[in-house]
């Protein structure tokens, strides 16, 4: 089973996201605009690309966010306060988690590891905090 794992919230993901939808050489529309400029209130990761048999399974989003955290050495774990299920042509399901960011993650947590249980699949994806530099800033 592959899919991909990506911290949706950061700027430089927004900005490929947006480039994607309107193109390289086109000019950005001020909604668009909007939303990169905007800061966001979550941190979002997504799963995206699991096989269309996971929609079942996304049903029951309690179950999927009692499963999933964000995991940092010597703190607490973030939980999800969210979870959003997207079914995608109906072949792929795209898992969309929402983190607040009360307890706010900085450089100085070194990594940050996605941990979630898609029932018998456990998945994991860390993130090297300082490859998420973006213009001098931590873009989570």
């Amino acid at each position: 089973m592959t899919f991909t794992v990506s911290w949706r919230s950061a700027l430089p993901v927004k900005q490929a996201l947006v480039r994607t939808h309107i193109g390289l050489d086109a000019s950005i529309p001020p909604e668009q605009q909007q939303f990169l400029t905007q800061l966001e209130p979550l941190y979002v990761v997504v799963v995206a690309g699991l096989p269309r048999e996971f929609a079942r399974m996304a049903q029951n989003r309690n179950a999927l966010m009692a499963g999933t955290i964000l995991k940092r050495q010597g703190r607490s774990p973030i939980s999800p306060e969210d979870l959003v299920v997207f079914v995608e042509n109906g072949e792929t399901v795209t898992l969309q988690y929402h983190f607040p960011r009360d307890d706010e993650i900085t450089l100085e947590d070194k990594n940050v590891e996605f941990i979630t249980k898609l029932g018998q699949v456990e998945a994991k994806q860390k993130f090297k905090l300082e490859d998420m530099v973006f213009a001098e800033q931590l873009t989570l």
